[in-house]
C-alpha cells in the first residue's frame, strides 16, 4: 500500500531454475468441485437440541514406502484438532481418527461411509484432512482446465505410469464431494457439516524452510499434460449459485490456500503443523456467544496473515451461520483452577491466547466482577499447552485450587525470529553467526522463520521467508554487510511481532477500520468516496493493484481512545501510516461515534505489490501513543511514555537494560484491531 508518491516494491516467488516466476498449475482448485457438489442452500431452522457432534479426522504423516511422498507432520495437526474438538463438546467416542497406515484410500472411504451411517438428522459433523494433495487428470471431462484436485491417502503413489499406476488410490474432489453430499442429506436442514482441508496441490522443489504439503508433479499422462499446459490461465470456475432447499444440511469449507500456492508447514507450540489447522484450532477455542463462520474465518485469516502471509486461505458455504448451530463452548472471561502435582492448572491454554508470561489473579468461585473484588493471590503463566496452562502463584497451590482465574495483564509473547544460514563464504558466515548470537531475538535453526542465502556467484546474499519470497538483498562486497543484514532482520522481526499482536478480546475499546475505494481527480485528490470494500465469495477482502482507496477509522464504543495505524505488507515489512511524519500523535483521538478518513488531507492510498496478504493494525490506547519511535533504527531513545510504548520497546530492545521491564498490559486498556486484505494483480485482458 502506498500514497501516490511512494516507491513501488516487488514480490518474488521463484520457481526452481526460473528466479522471479511462480508456477501456477491450476487455479480451479479442489474447493470448486467440492463446493459445486455441496452448495445447495437450506432454509433457516432451529438447532436440534439432541444433536450429536461427530468428527472424522484424517492425517497422513508417514506415507507408505515406495509411494514417493515426503513425510510431513500431520500427526501434530491431528493432536491439536482433537484437543479443540474435545474443548467444544465433541465426545471422545464420536471422534474417529485415521492416521498413516489406517488412512488408506479404502480406510478413508470406509470411514466416510460409516460416518454417513452413524449420523442422524440434526447432527453436527466435522471432516478434516491433513496430508498431501495432487492434481490429477480429469478423465470425465467436467473440469475446465482438465484436472481434478485430489487428496493423497497413505497408499497412493506420487508418479503416473502409463503401464502401471494411474491414480486409482487417489481420492478426487469429485469423489470426496459425493460422499460429503450424502452426509449432508443424512444430516438434513437442522444439521451442519464443516470441512477443513490442510493440503495443497502445488508443492515445489524450491529452497524452503518449511515442509510443503503437495507436489507440482501432475498425476496425468505426458500427452495430457502437454495438451492442457495453458489451461490454468483460464482462471477460476464459477461457483454455483445457491438454491433454496429444506433437504440438505448447510455446510462451510475451509481451504489452506489458492490452487497454485504452496501450503508450507509452520512452527507451533505443538511442533510443525499445517498453517490452516494451527489457525483453526486457535480460533475454535475462542468463540463467543454470537460467533458465526464468517467471524471464525476472520480469526483464521488474521492468524495465517502472521504465520503464512504468502498464502490466501479460502472459505465457502454458509458463513453467516452460527458455528455448530450455536451449540459451542463460548470463551469465558475466567478459567477454573485445579491442582496437579503441586502445580496450579487452568482449563485454558494457547488455544485461548493464554501466553507464557501473562499475569492472572485468583478470586473466589462465582466472582463475576473481578475488578470490584479482592484477589486471593496472583501468579504468572509459566507454560502453556493447547487447552491447559501452568501458573506459578504467590500463594500455595492448595489454597487456590477451586478458585476462578482472571487475566490481569496479557502478555503478547516475546519477539523471536529463527534464521537458517546458507552462506558459503566462511568469513561472512562466522561474522553473521557472531552477530546473530549477540541478539536475544534471534536464533539459529534449520526449521526457521527466514533464511539467509548466498547465490552461486557469491556476490549477493538474500533474506527470504518461509514462502520463498525474497525480502531483501545485499551486496557482499559492501563494507559492514553483516550490520545491514542484522538491521533488516530486526525490522522483519518487529513487523512479524506486530502482525501477530492481538488485544481485541477484553478491550474497553470498540473501534472499526474499513478500506473504502474512491474515485480520484487528475491532480491526485479524492473526488468521491465509494461504499466500503466487501468480502469476495472466498471470504477475503481483495483489492486490485493500482486501485485507489482510503481508510476509515471509527469509534463505535463508549470509550475515547488515541490510535496509531500500521501497515504490514506480505513480506512482513512494516510502516506506521498514521500519524504521518509531519503529524502530531495527540491529534489522533476519537470520541464516541467519531470517525476519521486517512490520509487526512484529501489524498488517497494505492494498492501496489507485493501480492499476497497485507495487514492493517489499528492500535488504540487511553493515552497518547506514538509508535513511530519503535521503528527508529537508532534505538528506542527515552521517549516511551505510555504503557503500550513501554511494552513494545521492552520487546523490541531486550538488550537495552534501561528499557527492559514488564511487557504485559491490562487487557482493557489496549485495543488492537486487525484488517487483512489481499493485493491482487491486474487482470490481463487478451485482445482478439
Amino acid at each position: 500500500m502506498t500514497s501516490p508518491r511512494s516507491k513501488q516494491l516487488s514480490y518474488i516467488l521463484p520457481e526452481k531454475g526460473r528466479p522471479g516466476h511462480a508456477r501456477l498449475v491450476n487455479q480451479s482448485g479442489m474447493k470448486n468441485t467440492i463446493i459445486a457438489l455441496l452448495l445447495l442452500a437450506c432454509a433457516c431452522a432451529p438447532a436440534n437440541a439432541l444433536a450429536r457432534k461427530r468428527a472424522l479426522v484424517v492425517g497422513v504423516s508417514n506415507y507408505a514406502p515406495g509411494t514417493g511422498w515426503k513425510n510431513i507432520n500431520a500427526h501434530n495437526d491431528v493432536v491439536a484438532v482433537k484437543e479443540a474438538l474435545l474443548f467444544q463438546g465433541f465426545a471422545v467416542a464420536d471422534i474417529v481418527v485415521l492416521e498413516d497406515a489406517a488412512a488408506t484410500r479404502e480406510g478413508i472411504i470406509a470411514a466416510l461411509n460409516q460416518l454417513h451411517t452413524s449420523s442422524a438428522s440434526g447432527d453436527l459433523v466435522y471432516f478434516h484432512f491433513s496430508g498431501h494433495g495432487q492434481q490429477m487428470w480429469d478423465a470425465s471431462g467436467d473440469e475446465i482446465d482438465g484436472y481434478d484436485e485430489s487428496i493423497v491417502p497413505y497408499d497412493a503413489l506420487k508418479n503416473y505410469n502409463t503401464t502401471g499406476y494411474k491414480g486409482a488410490k487417489h481420492i478426487s474432489d469429485e469423489e470426496l464431494g459425493k460422499h460429503l453430499l450424502l452426509i449432508r442429506e443424512k444430516l438434513g436442514s437442522k444439521g451442519q457439516l464443516i470441512v477443513l482441508l490442510d493440503s495443497c496441490h502445488s508443492g515445489t522443489g524450491l529452497r524452503g524452510l518449511g515442509t510443503a504439503r503437495g507436489t507440482n508433479i501432475l498425476m496425468a499422462p505426458d500427452d495430457w499434460i502437454k495438451s492442457h499446459e495453458n489451461s490454468a490461465k483460464q482462471g477460476d470456475q464459477t461457483i454455483l449459485e445457491q438454491e433454496e432447499t429444506t433437504i440438505l444440511a448447510p455446510f462451510v469449507a475451509f481451504f489452506a490456500s489458492d490452487a497454485g500456492k504452496v501450503n508450507t508447514e509452520i512452527p507451533s507450540p505443538n511442533g510443525s503443523m499445517g498453517p490452516l489447522t494451527s489457525a483453526f484450532v486457535k480460533a475454535f477455542g475462542k468463540l463467543n456467544a454470537v460467533s458465526t463462520y464468517s467471524g471464525l474465518f476472520d480469526k483464521i485469516r488474521n492468524e495465517m496473515a502472521v504465520t503464512s502471509p504468502g498464502q490466501n486461505p479460502l472459505a465457502e458455504g454458509y458463513l453467516d451461520r452460527l458455528v455448530l448451530n450455536g451449540e459451542f463452548v463460548a470463551i469465558k472471561p475466567y478459567y477454573s483452577v485445579t491442582e496437579s502435582g503441586g502445580e496450579l492448572v487452568l482449563n485454558g491454554g494457547w488455544l485461548q491466547n493464554l501466553n507464557k508470561g501473562s499475569k492472572v489473579g485468583f478470586f473466589p468461585a462465582e466472582t463475576r466482577d473481578y475488578l470490584k473484588a479482592k484477589s486471593l493471590g496472583t501468579g504468572f503463566i509459566t507454560s502453556s499447552e493447547p487447552a491447559r496452562c501452568i501458573v506459578t502463584a504467590d500463594k500455595p497451590a492448595s489454597t487456590l485450587k477451586g478458585t476462578w482465574a482472571y487475566v490481569l495483564e496479557q502478555s503478547p509473547g516475546d519477539m523471536h525470529l529463527n534464521v537458517r544460514l546458507d552462506i558459503r563464504d566462511t568469513t561472512l558466515r562466522r561474522k553473521l553467526t557472531d552477530e546473530i548470537k549477540k541478539k536475544k531475538v534471534f536464533g539459529l535453526e534449520e526449521e526457521a522463520d527466514c533464511f539467509l542465502y548466498q547465490n552461486l556467484r557469491g556476490d549477493l546474499v538474500y533474506l527470504g521467508d518461509r514462502q520463498n519470497a525474497v525480502i531483501d538483498s545485499f551486496q557482499v562486497k559492501i563494507q559492514g554487510i553483516e550490520t545491514r543484514i542484522i538491521h533488516s532482520m530486526e525490522l522483519l522481526a518487529r513487523s512479524t511481532y506486530l502482525r501477530k499482536l492481538d488485544f481485541s478480546d477484553g478491550s474497553d475499546f470498540r473501534f472499526t477500520i474499513e478500506i473504502v475505494p474512491v474515485d480520484t481527480t487528475n491532480d491526485g485528490k479524492v473526488a468521491r468516496i465509494l461504499p466500503p470494500l466487501k468480502k469476495d465469495k472466498t471470504g477475503n477482502f481483495v483489492i486490485t493493484e493500482g486501485a485507489p482507496f482510503v481508510i476509515r477509522v471509527k469509534n463505535r464504543g463508549d470509550s475515547a481512545g488515541y490510535f496509531n495505524v500500521l501497515d504490514i505488507d506480505p513480506l512482513n515489512r512494516g510502516n506506521v501510516i498514521a500519524p504521518e511524519s509531519s503529524e502530531k500523535a495527540a491529534d489522533f483521538e476519537l470520541n464516541q461515534e467519531q470517525e476519521l478518513i486517512l490520509p487526512r488531507d484529501g489524498r488517497y492510498y494505492i494498492a501496489i505489490p507485493p501480492y499476497g496478504m497485507e495487514t492493517i493494525k489499528l492500535i488504540v490506547t487511553d493515552r497518547v501513543v506514538d509508535l513511530r519511535m519503535v521503528f527508529n533504527s537508532n534505538g528506542p531513545g527515552r521517549g516511551a511514555v505510555s504503557p503500550v510504548e513501554r511494552m513494545i520497546v521492552s520487546v523490541f530492545y531486550p538488550e537495552d537494560a534501561a528499557t527492559r521491564g514488564n511487557n504485559t498490559m491490562p487487557p482493557s486498556s489496549l485495543g488492537v484491531f486487525t484488517l487483512n486484505f489481499m493485493v491482487a494483480p491486474k487482470k490481463v485482458v487478451n485482445k482478439p
